[in-house]
């Protein structure tokens, strides 16, 4: 769990098969921090929420290199970002299993008008599959990418592609 004005800048090597009851499978991160990604590999992370990369609070989310994949939860497959911006300019996000936001969900539920950007890369393969939990049925919704709240996306150059969702949005919900 990384809090108050940390930076992790990661540059290569592997974080592999991360797992956690809470939050962010690999990484956690809250209240003014940074996630700069420019290689290596974040993969198999599991999590209740954020498979590998949960990012919450203030802060941001940089993807310029690397991969990010094959993260399972029930939201955010690979990537959870809560009330915070996040810039996907290159590397690869791709193959993460969630009920909603198979790659990447995004949710913003303060007045602040937040931004994903994805001026490159490929968000790619994410799946968004059918749960019942405790007698309550989740309808799967953006199989790359699923935006809630306020929330705003900009796609200006990435590839988003090949996602599947079981009720609505294949790539994007």
């Amino acid at each position: 769990d990384l809090g108050g004005s940390i930076v992790l800048n990661l540059y290569g090597g592997t974080i592999y098969g991360a797992k956690t009851s809470a939050n962010g499978g690999a990484i956690n991160t809250c209240w003014d921090s940074t996630i700069n990604i420019y290689g290596g590999t974040i993969t198999g992370g599991k999590a209740a929420i954020g498979g590998n990369i949960y990012a919450g609070g203030t802060g941001s989310v940089n993807i310029y290199g690397g991969t990010v994949t094959a993260g399972t939860a029930t939201t955010g497959g690979n990537i959870y970002v809560k009330n915070l911006s996040a810039e996907i300019s290159g590397g690869t996000v791709s193959n993460g299993v969630a009920v909603n936001g198979g790659n990447i969900f995004v949710d913003g539920d303060t007045a602040t008008v937040y931004t994903l950007t994805l001026s490159g890369g490929t968000i790619s393969g994410g799946q968004a599959v059918h749960a019942d939990y405790n007698g309550k049925n989740y309808y799967p919704i953006g199989g790359n990418i699923s935006v809630n709240g306020n929330e705003k996306l900009i796609i200006s150059g990435a590839t988003v592609e090949n996602g599947v969702a079981s009720h609505a949005g294949g790539n994007i919900g």
